[in-house]
């Protein structure tokens, strides 16, 4: 059985790998599917809970709301505001969290982020998605690419989004 899924799990991402590149989509089935499938492959325990408040991984909140933040927009005001509208929901007393620049919050970045996150005890993860969950819809719009990114961040945090809530296609 764990032969079997390792090798579904491994066709799965030979075609993302084929053009060198791994676009928003892409990324966000791979994060699901690598969250799905891991535990039944590797036999791995749970990552221990090592984080009881948002202060100790402020700087990968900052970097999922950053990357939000930026998804579809370049004027610099509205990311900003998209970003403020999530962090206030981070209760990182004492913190003040800080917009990256769009260089420094990449899919990379954000799998990073996203691996330390998980260690986060479960008020704190449903906080981080709260966060991330104001910080798109800040503009009253969801858009496909907002959504998918969403979705990859709540099922690593173990806090799925119901399929209900609908992206709408970029205009």
């Amino acid at each position: 059985m764990t032969r079997n899924l390792r090798a579904r799990a491994n066709s799965a991402t030979s075609p993302t790998a084929a053009d060198g590149a791994i676009d928003l989509f892409e990324y966000a089935l791979l994060r699901i599917l690598h969250y799905r499938l891991e535990p039944a492959c590797a036999k791995t325990n749970a990552p221990r809970l090592r984080f009881s408040s948002a202060k100790p991984i402020l700087a990968e909140c900052c970097i999922l709301l950053s990357a939000l933040a930026w998804l579809g927009r370049e004027d610099e005001d509205k990311v900003r505001a998209t970003f403020q509208e999530g962090s206030q929901f981070l209760e990182a007393r004492g913190s003040e969290p800080a917009l990256l620049p769009r260089t420094e919050c990449g899919l990379d970045c954000v799998d990073r982020a996203l691996q330390r996150l998980a260690a986060a005890a479960p008020y704190v993860k449903r906080n981080i998605l709260l966060a991330c969950a104001h910080s798109v819809a800040a503009d009253h719009s969801v858009d496909v690419r907002e959504m998918e990114l969403l979705r990859a961040i709540a099922d690593t945090l173990e806090s799925p989004i119901p399929p209900f809530v609908e992206a709408q296609e970029p205009v």
